[in-house]
């Protein structure tokens, strides 16, 4: 079946209500919505009982019954007119499950409810409705969780929560126009029921009826116009705690005690008790020993009620205490934390502490700046995101939603944190260090509008933003280990890095080295010695003292220039002539002359003519 589909015809029926004459008949298993050329029809789902576990695992959709994966029972819409059944009930079970989603309308059991748990131990019944049942909700004898749910419009009871040994937490339900024969919107009966947040508006009865409890805990509930009282002690209910709750314009008195004298140790603290058409408090006592007893009423505000705030007709020997409670003067401030009276149990804040939550900023201040008067870790954090904690944004005057409250374009931080007005814009124009630089501009920069070289690197904040563009909050801009003064005074770039490791007066040193030992970048000899920075460095003496140089001497420098060029010298020629020696013996060889023709010798016998 696909109960979930369900929902959207129903609401079709809401709308069509609305807009035209509708004829609605309702048969058993249907409702029928009858409009020209609309026909449209809703089945309802039969009652649901279940009676154990096995029983309890087959109706559910989903889950195994454990506390990790709880049965699921959802998204049912029953009509139990004429059963006289509950519309769902589940008993006798030990499995977890979820009950939720589930409407039931109509339930005439005359017994029990719409939807009845009883005998179980591990139930979460949530987000459920019923309506115009006998009862609404009878939760008893069981464990359980019942949250964010709904009666409205039924004849007794919207919630009956009882049975001995109960650990039910009852939490954000809502009980409205029950009671149309005789009932309140909540009962209560059993030992440790923990309810809080829960709304009960315009019962016949009681908002809250309290009846043979211990160990209640009613706490920041709403009773509102229910024709009786906003909470009842009927009998036999001790030791039970009610606070925070607000008891406002209902028809009899604000808390009510029956004649009974089992209604004793009950502590009523920081209770709103309003406009009630009778009493705020009334204690009804019968004759000795009968009434209530030992109960203790601490610091609740009472006012508009009417015709007085209390009316007690128990003994003083039944020491009912009445200690610092606010008896009228809802427009004052008791505790003079910025909060009114009136305003302190619906923010949720004590009216005697002016810082409900301890966390040093007053509740009044966390209302009006919509904080958490309840919750001391918002004293320590910063929703505007402008480096102030909320504790200090209070201590200031800021606004600690607004990052820059007096609008001057300087974050709230950077004016707490350098001292200026951070509720105030004309401090942004102004000098304080005299740097040439007014504060707006400071803040621009990220440096600090007091202090005049912020990076301590000898250059005002004026003159590396005006006239080097240096960083003014870094002392070495372009990282080269110079500072930037340094390197302005030495002629050198603060934005370059790469002048760190020039030698500018070729002494073997770099300017980074030159910088570190405190020597001239542009002196070969810072000290005049006679030996070069690079040639002391070598030698291990201090080349900033003329009388310490190495020894033994060391060759000036132009003497080794002098002896360099004539060995250079001497080499080229050596060179040259070896050269020249190669050239002329690779040469090919010429061929020599021809010898001339020999004569024989002249004959001695005959004369040679000349």
């Amino acid at each position: 079946m696909k109960r979930i589909q369900k929902v959207l015809p129903v609401l079709m029926i809401l709308v069509l209500i609305g807009v035209g004459c509708v004829k609605i008949t309702q048969p058993e298993t249907s409702i029928r919505v009858l409009e020209p050329k609309i026909e449209l029809t809703v089945k309802w789902d039969p009652p649901i009982s279940i009676n154990n576990n096995t029983q309890l695992a087959n109706a559910a959709s989903a889950g195994n019954g454990t506390a990790s994966n709880p049965y699921i029972i959802e998204n049912y819409w029953i009509n139990a007119s004429g059963t006289g059944n509950p519309g769902i009930e589940i008993l006798n079970t030990d499995a977890y499950f979820i009950l939720r989603y589930c409407a039931v309308f109509n339930s005439d059991s005359p017994l029990y409810a719409g939807i009845r748990i009883q005998g179980c131990d591990n139930g979460q019944i949530l987000n459920n409705t019923v309506m115009n049942s006998l009862y609404g909700f009878y939760v008893a004898g069981s464990n359980n969780v019942v949250a964010n749910n709904t009666a409205f419009y039924n004849n007794y009871d919207g919630f009956f929560i009882g049975g001995t040994g109960s650990w039910t937490n009852v939490t954000h339900n809502n009980a409205s126009y029950n009671g149309l024969i005789i009932g309140s919107g909540f009962y209560f009966t059993g030992q440790n029921i923990h309810v809080t947040n829960n709304v009960a508006i315009s019962n016949t009865d009681d908002g809250f009826l309290v009846d043979i409890s211990q160990g209640l805990v009613l706490e920041k509930n709403t009773a509102i116009s229910n024709n009786d009282n906003g909470i009842e002690l009927f009998s036999s209910s001790w030791m039970n705690i009610f606070r925070d709750n607000i008891l406002d314009g209902n028809g009899d008195s604000g808390i009510f005690f029956e004649p009974d004298n089992g209604n004793q140790y009950n502590n009523f603290i920081h209770n709103l008790i309003t406009s009630n058409n009778q009493y705020g408090i009334y204690i009804l006592s019968g004759p000795p020993p009968q009434g209530p007893k030992n109960n203790f009423f601490y610091h609740n505000l009472l006012w508009g009620n009417s015709p007085d705030h209390l009316f007690d007709t128990s003994q003083p020997s039944d020491n009912n205490t009445f200690s610092e409670n606010i008896w009228g003067l809802p427009d004052a401030d008791r505790d003079l934390d910025g909060l009114l009276n009136k305003d302190e149990v619906p923010s949720g804040t004590d009216a005697f502490d002016p810082d409900t939550d301890d966390d040093g900023l007053p509740d009044g201040w966390e209302v009006d700046n919509s904080l958490y008067p309840t919750n001391s870790a918002d004293g320590l954090a910063d929703p505007d995101l402008d480096q102030v904690l909320n504790l200090y944004e209070y201590r200031n005057g800021t606004d600690p939603h607004d990052p820059d409250t007096d609008d001057d374009s300087m974050p709230d931080g950077y004016e707490i944190t350098y001292s200026l007005n951070p509720t105030s814009d004309i401090d942004n124009g102004t000098d304080l260090d005299g740097d040439g630089l007014p504060n707006l501009q400071e803040f621009y920069n990220g440096i600090n509008p007091r202090n005049n070289d912020t990076d301590a690197d000898g250059l005002t904040d004026g003159e590396e933003v005006r006239d080097y563009e240096t960083d003014p909050s870094k002392w070495d801009t372009d990282d080269d280990l110079l500072p930037d003064r340094w390197e302005v005074t030495n002629f050198l770039s603060p934005l370059n890095h790469l002048d760190a490791y020039v030698d500018l007066d070729v002494d073997g040193l770099s300017n980074i080295q030159e910088y570190l030992l405190n020597t001239s970048i542009y002196n070969y000899d810072s000290d005049a010695d006679g030996y070069s920075d690079g040639v002391e460095v070598a030698a291990g003496t201090d080349p900033l003292d003329e009388y310490d140089f190495p020894s033994p001497p060391a060759p000036e420098p132009e003497s080794i220039l002098l002896e360099l060029s004539i060995l250079i010298g001497c080499t080229a020629i050596a060179v040259a002539i070896v050269v020249y020696g190669l050239l002329q013996r690779s040469r090919p060889m010429a061929p020599p002359p021809p010898s001339p023709p020999k004569q024989a010798p002249p004959d001695p016998k005959k004369p040679v003519k000349d």
